[in-house]
């Protein structure tokens, strides 16, 4: 099963391009990122399993001469370039890649929701323009439940935005930001 999903970046006059393919065990999202007013293109691939849990990223910015493979198996442990673990993203569970409202579907897929009951997650947080890697501190909130979207408040140190996401869990509106322009399964 495939999905392709084109968003505009609204911050950086841009798009993106990404497609989901799903096994029965796994998921691997490939994406190409264009900021036009930096003249980037950033790729990169997720490794998922089917429950939306994180396995590795691969990412690569064109402005780069390095690209960044980040893992986290099954215990938690992170590794880069599959070298000496990552102490300080224990307790991380999923990654926040700045070019992409893609990571936001990761934890809105894999968690119960109930409205208005805040789940916090620590992230490992992963700058698209110099491939640098910090934990941060998230928090996202169902604040409306339609047929077919969800609104969730999301917050990180003193960032806070409302996004929508679709039925499946994908980002449509992240104002200011990110609109997808054209979902297709």
């Amino acid at each position: 099963m495939q999905a392709t999903y084109i968003w505009e970046n609204l911050e950086h006059k841009g798009m993106e391009y990404l497609k989901i393919s799903s096994s029965s065990d796994r998921r691997v999202v490939t994406s190409t990122v264009i900021h036009t007013l930096e003249t980037t293109k950033i790729e990169y691939e997720i490794t998922l399993t089917k429950n939306w849990e994180f396995v590795q990223l691969i990412l690569k910015n064109d402005q780069l001469d390095k690209e960044l493979i980040l893992n986290r198996n099954r215990n938690g442990t992170w590794r880069e370039d599959n070298t000496a673990e990552l102490d300080y993203l224990e307790g991380a569970c999923d990654i926040d890649l700045s070019c992409t409202p893609f990571t936001n579907t990761l934890p809105i897929n894999r968690c119960g929701w109930k409205k208005n009951e805040p789940i916090h997650f620590e992230m490992a947080y992963i700058d698209a323009n110099d491939l640098s890697i910090r934990k941060v501190k998230q928090t996202y909130t169902l604040i409306t439940q339609y047929r077919t979207e969800r609104v969730f408040h999301y917050s990180s140190g003193s960032f806070q935005a409302d996004i929508l996401v679709n039925k499946e869990g994908i980002v449509t509106d992240y104002p200011d930001y990110f609109g997808l322009l054209s979902p297709s399964t």
